[in-house]
């Protein structure tokens, strides 16, 4: 849209393509309106009114509007600029959007949608009519450039034109342009030539049948400022703009309406958590018990969306907000309470540890003094080899045996084996374990009775469970009795490689990967879970049990 200080043909031309513009958006959006409303089953919408701008684009375009009384003038012989505002003047004096400038024989104003733009009519007619002097089409025909010759030559491929031509070429250069301009003079009369306005309305009207046609999208571009300045907003200009393009008269239209219609599904997901405690189960029930518990009454129900005012959905978002403050401070306040909790039992841990080392070390200390003591007494070599071999034969069983402590209560785990002589004692403990307290838990309780489950593999070494487990595809695996401590060892293959967990088994009887704070009441719901659900974050998923038939599983 142009408004400038001086408005002529041109800025007419242009600001008509915005009004037929404008009116197709306005015709487009109020039908989707309509549209939407009537699919919905909505009704109490009829007050929602636009602007038309049909009555200023028919004062242009209409039969007796200003676009015919235009050319009718540029065909009457001696007609000038003022006449035509003469007439324009005594025919729309009476039109809403056509008024005179008062005191001015040049000027006339046109009320658009998007403003007043007073327009200056000098040089209306020339301008209208687009054509060039006699003389310098005569020129122009007669130019030795093909290309324009071309262009203004009209009768140029005519047999009779290339005759004369010819015989031109013999005549002086007034002669020739003689003759072109007289040749001109004879086309002009025996062609209608087209005016600007006529062809400007033809093109208007094409391109307003192609989107007729088509499924639009309206593309509204602002400028912050004139200038192109970074960061630099001038709200005058926007605001202007705003206007011009006809954002100020949608905004209207779409607060008339509803401007918020989500759907049903969309609604709760967002406002669900205000619903009250007794809500019926059908979700456009739901949104009616949201909406009135709210206090919010100018809405309306359609087929599948809830049709609300703006000023409902910042009512109910306000409502949101007060929920979702108390929903984060009962969240910080349960993890605060549950932090709390953990760091009293990392505490506890750690005191645990702490007297743990502190009677290992004591231990050591005692049986080396009195490893010393006997040394010391000893008066030959002799006695003292023998001596010192039995001071590392106490400091062994003593110290390593009756002073290191029991594991705390909660770490079902047992001292590292390395300080532990009998090594085969461990593992027969570990088995004795197993028989009472853990067999009817692992055997599968829909096979007969005393088979076990597929992937359990009894009581064998790390070495053992490698082997049973080559070659066997990504997500293989096998569970087997820990022959150093009361629990279990996970064993899997993920991408070629061989992975080994502990699992350890608390004093409730729950389950526990070590390095996983989920526990499981037994091992087939452990086994289930990690089917799903990777042990570690690289993918390592328990997909297929490593079969064991009965006489692979070993408890002995």
């Amino acid at each position: 849209f142009e408004h400038f200080e001086v408005n002529s043909l041109e800025q007419l031309c242009i600001n008509l393509a915005n009004e037929k513009l404008q009116y197709f958006f306005n015709e487009h959006i109020f039908q989707m309106e309509l549209a939407e409303y009537e699919k919905e089953g909505v009704v109490g919408v009829a007050n929602v009114t636009y602007a038309d701008n049909k009555p200023i684009l028919d004062l242009i375009l209409s039969g007796q509007g200003l676009i015919a009384l235009l050319n009718s003038h540029c065909k009457l012989p001696g007609s000038s600029d003022e006449r035509f505002l003469e007439q324009l003047t005594e025919s729309f004096v009476t039109h809403k959007d056509y008024s005179p400038v008062s005191g001015s024989k040049t000027q006339f104003t046109l009320k658009h949608y998007a403003g007043n733009v007073t327009y200056d009519i000098t040089e209306f007619l020339t301008k209208n009519k687009d054509s060039l002097p006699l003389d310098i089409v005569g020129c122009l025909r007669n130019t030795q450039n093909s290309l324009l010759r071309d262009v203004f030559d009209t009768n140029q491929g005519s047999k009779k034109g290339r005759g004369r031509q010819k015989q031109s070429v013999l005549l002086n250069a007034k002669a020739k342009l003689s003759a072109s301009m007289k040749h001109a003079r004879a086309t002009l009369a025996r062609e209608q030539k087209k005016s600007v306005t006529t062809i400007f309305k033809q093109s208007l009207s094409v391109l307003m049948a192609r989107l007729s046609t088509a499924m639009p999208h309206f593309v509204r571009c602002i400028k912050p400022n004139a200038d192109k300045d970074h960061g630099t907003f001038v709200e005058e200009l926007v605001r202007v703009q705003l206007r011009y393009t006809g954002m100020m008269e949608t905004a209207r239209i779409r607060r008339e309406g509803y401007s918020y219609r989500p759907l049903f599904k969309d609604f709760l997901a967002i406002y669900g958590p205000l619903a009250p405690a007794t809500t019926p189960a059908a979700p456009v029930s739901v949104c009616e018990s949201i909406l009135r518990s709210c206090k919010i009454h100018d809405f309306c129900l359609g087929k599948t969306k809830v049709f609300l005012r703006y000023s409902a959905k910042e009512q109910l978002d306000k409502q949101l907000r007060v929920l979702n403050a108390h929903a984060a401070h009962l969240c910080a306040v349960a993890k605060g309470m549950l932090m709390r909790k953990r760091v009293v039992r990392m505490l506890q841990a750690r005191e645990q540890q702490a007297q743990i080392i502190e009677t290992f070390f004591s231990g050591i200390e005692m049986a080396s003094l009195r490893a010393r003591a006997t040394v010391a007494k000893t008066t030959n070599g002799s006695s003292s080899a023998s001596s010192a071999a039995s001071a590392t034969s106490e400091l062994t069983a003593s110290s390593f045996e009756s002073t290191y402590p029991t594991t705390p209560r909660g770490f079902n785990g047992r001292p590292d084996i390395a300080n532990v002589a009998d090594v085969d004692r461990m593992r027969a403990d570990s088995i004795t374990w197993f028989k009472e307290k853990e067999m009817a838990k692992v055997q599968h309780k829909s096979r007969r009775s005393g088979q076990f489950a597929a992937w359990f593999h009894g009581v064998i070494p790390r070495v053992e469970a490698e082997r049973r487990l080559a070659k066997k595809p990504s997500g293989t695996f096998l569970f087997r009795v820990a022959e150093s401590r009361f629990g279990y060892s996970l064993s899997l293959v993920n991408n070629g490689k061989m992975k080994h967990f502990m699992v350890d088994v608390d004093d409730l009887g729950q389950y526990q990967i070590y390095g996983n704070e989920t526990k499981f009441g037994s091992l087939q719901a452990l086994v289930r879970y990690h089917r799903d659900n990777p042990v570690t974050s690289k993918n390592d998923f328990l997909l297929e049990a490593c079969a064991a038939k009965e006489s692979d599983v070993i408890l002995a």
